[in-house]
């Protein structure tokens, strides 16, 4: 999970939904996980995963590095083609928890609670 600071709040964030709105399937892959991204459809990838294949950052939780994935996928030499293709992707980071940060918490505090929250398993509503 990658963090993301928010003033008295760190967002973690665990996962990327990725939405294909092409009419063609795009596939990639990190670290031997292949990805395929069905036309007209939406894929939820580890946030890892979308930073490799996409150049995505939590910092811009909702969007891709245009001239990284142009130059990865080669789309760099025509503006057209990339216009068309990037154009009918959209992606949205997927918070899985977010840890309260109480003001004069040191980094290692922060670190620690950011720790913790990715190992406590989520609370499943009682019954």
């Amino acid at each position: 999970m990658m963090p993301v600071m928010d003033h008295n709040h760190v967002q973690l964030l665990g996962h990327v939904k990725v939405t294909n709105n092409n009419a063609r399937a795009l596939v990639d892959s990190h670290v031997g996980v292949e990805y395929t991204f069905k036309p007209r459809s939406t894929l939820t990838i580890p946030a890892e995963a979308a930073a490799h294949i996409f150049g995505w950052s939590p910092e811009h939780p909702d969007d891709f590095d245009r001239p990284y994935l142009e130059r990865r996928w080669g789309l760099n030499r025509d503006k057209d083609v990339a216009d068309a293709l990037l154009g009918n992707l959209v992606l949205e980071g997927v918070s899985s928890a977010t840890v309260t940060v109480p003001a004069g918490m040191t980094a290692e505090e922060i670190e620690d609670a950011i720790a913790r929250a990715r190992v406590q398993p989520p609370s499943l509503p009682m019954g």
